[in-house]
C-alpha cells in the first residue's frame, strides 16, 4: 500500500558512498520513464529511498547497478544491473478480513496476540495485532493462511523456548482452512482459536 511503502537497501558490508553515481540507484515506471527519488544513508549498511511520485495501482521497478557499489576495500557487489519489481496496491482493489481471537488457555487469556496472513500464491506476508479480541485487515484479493502466536514475553517475536534455562515456547496456532479474499468484499466471522 502507498502509505506503507518502505524502500530500503541493506548491505552486509560498509559501502563506499563516494563511489556512487546518479545512476547507481534508479526508479522506473511501467512506461520506462525515470522517476525522481531521494536517497539517504541511514547508516553505512542501509540506504533509504523516498519519492512522492508513486501512484496506487501502478507497477514500478527499482534498479541497482551492482558494479558501482563498492565496499571500503574497493570490491564491487557484483557485475549486474539488478531490478526489483514494486506493485503499489490500489486501495479500491482490496478486500477485508475480520474476525475474533479466542484464547482458551486460562493462564494466557490476557497476553497479547500477534497474527499473520500469508498469501498462498503470492509471496506476501501481512503481520498485524488484533484490537482486543477482534481483528480486521485490508488485503489484496487472493487466498491466505492465517497463523499467530501468543506473545507472552512481549518482545514482538515468537520465542521457541530453551533448554537452559528451561522455558516453553510461546503458544502458536494455524487456522484450519485458507481464507479467500475478494476485492471490495468483506470476509467476516472468522474464529481463530488458541487451545
Amino acid at each position: 500500500f502507498l502509505d506503507q511503502l518502505v524502500i530500503e537497501a541493506k548491505f552486509s558490508e560498509m559501502i563506499d558512498a563516494t563511489a556512487l553515481t546518479a545512476e547507481t540507484f534508479s526508479m522506473w515506471n511501467a512506461a520506462n520513464k525515470k522517476i525522481p527519488v531521494e536517497y539517504r544513508w541511514l547508516d553505512p549498511f542501509r540506504l533509504s529511498c523516498a519519492t512522492d511520485n508513486l501512484e496506487q495501482g501502478r507497477r514500478y521497478r527499482f534498479t541497482m547497478a551492482e558494479f558501482e557499489l563498492l565496499d571500503l576495500a574497493g570490491n564491487p557487489l557484483g557485475d549486474s544491473l539488478t531490478q526489483y519489481p514494486i506493485l503499489v496496491i490500489d486501495s479500491d482493489s482490496v478486500g477485508t478480513v475480520s474476525g475474533e481471537v479466542a484464547i482458551e488457555l486460562e493462564h494466557r487469556r490476557d497476553d497479547p496476540v500477534m497474527l499473520q496472513l500469508r498469501g498462498v500464491r503470492i509471496n506476501q506476508i501481512f503481520d498485524f495485532t488484533p484490537s482486543g479480541n477482534e481483528f480486521s485487515i485490508d488485503l489484496p484479493a487472493g487466498k491466505y493462511i492465517l497463523s499467530g502466536y501468543i506473545d507472552s514475553d512481549l518482545d514482538g517475536n515468537r520465542s521457541l523456548g530453551s533448554v537452559m534455562p528451561y522455558r516453553l515456547s510461546e503458544t502458536s496456532a494455524v487456522h484450519s482452512d485458507t481464507i479467500s479474499v475478494r476485492a471490495r468484499f468483506e470476509t467476516t466471522a472468522i474464529l481463530f482459536k488458541f487451545e
